[in-house]
């Protein structure tokens, strides 16, 4: 396992994945945009189709609205649109697998931002544990198109040790268990009132609880709703940290479990898209929690004082948060 915080180098490591590739390639990823850096990626996918390997691109109706006219031309690639039932459903995932030995499980869309101005994760998984949960998860997108299965629409947590769980779940069970320290870094910062309740309780047991927001997130109401957000978890024992610059990274660290993928900390991550995040032990915690904390000393700590104006912006907003 190797978890990759530079943007650059995440970038080389799809290129130089894709052109490793000797029976098939398979990707699934929310956003696609043809700038010249994911012009390059398809350029290679395109060489690697002609030379008889087999890929397949999934890409989400909703996320690639734009990319459609030029992916459907491509014969590989098929395009992810959720049932009438469960048209809130997105396909959020972003992952990698390459003749099923090396598999990328990321944050980072397929667009020129992500590996150049914006801070995010990957990571890179050749252990068999790890590529056997990915196995199935591109199985289960598979059969989910044509028919032959139904996917419930929650967040999958890859977890050898517990195949696949929802990662709602996951950071119930967690937070109650920490005993030290909680992590929570995300783009978007959106609870419902368990885990509000576990957040707090957690705090008055004196846990150490840092949350991790862009102090500008690309869209100005995430600013409003992560602000209104953290009043619901006041606390001398919570503090909020606003990084400079799109910080796009999805990373929690509990105590000495840590979990790193495509899954915000919100409800839409919840409970209405498809995601993709790997549970990591043991040495690897360290390196995400070192990272986390250096983006933490760079950041601009959140002023409380502002409470009694978000507090009430909370009480006028908190039904529509329930439905994003």
């Amino acid at each position: 396992m190797r978890i990759i915080f530079d943007g650059e180098q995440a970038f080389s490591e799809y290129k130089q994945l894709l052109r490793s590739a000797k029976k098939s390639i398979w990707i699934c990823m929310y956003m696609i945009r043809f700038d010249d850096y994911i012009q390059e990626l398809f350029d290679i996918l395109d060489e690697q189709h002609q030379k008889g390997i087999k890929v397949t691109v999934w890409y989400d109706a909703f996320g690639c609205f734009r990319s459609i006219p030029r992916l459907a031309k491509r014969e590989y690639c098929r395009m992810f649109v959720p049932r009438i039932t469960r048209i809130n459903t997105r396909n959020h995932a972003k992952m990698l697998l390459v003749d099923k030995k090396v598999g990328v499980v990321s944050g980072r869309n397929f667009t020129k931002k992500y590996y150049q101005k914006w801070q995010d994760a990957s990571i890179v998984l050749d252990d068999k544990k790890h590529l056997v949960e990915l196995l199935r998860f591109t199985k289960r997108i598979d059969q989910t198109h044509t028919g032959d299965a139904r996917y419930d629409g929650v967040t999958r947590v890859t977890d050898p040790l517990r195949r696949h769980r929802s990662v709602y779940h996951f950071f119930l069970e967690h937070i109650a268990k920490a005993k030290r320290e909680i992590i929570i870094a995300s783009p978007y910062f959106v609870i419902d009132d368990a885990m509000e309740s576990l957040l707090k309780a957690a705090a008055d047991k004196g846990v150490k609880i840092t949350i991790i927001v862009p102090a500008k997130p690309e869209h100005r109401m995430a600013r409003t709703f992560n602000r209104i957000n953290f009043q619901r978890i006041y606390h001398k024992n919570v503090t909020v940290m606003r990084s400079a610059g799109m910080f796009h990274t999805k990373a929690m660290v509990f105590d000495d479990i840590a979990l790193v993928g495509s899954a915000n900390f919100d409800n839409r991550s919840f409970k209405y898209a498809m995601e993709l995040s790997v549970v990591i032990e043991k040495k690897d915690v360290g390196k995400v929690k070192k990272h986390l904390e250096e983006v933490a000393d760079h950041s601009v700590k959140y002023n409380w004082i502002q409470r009694t104006y978000d507090n009430l912006l909370f009480h006028m907003t908190r039904h529509l948060m329930e439905l994003l």
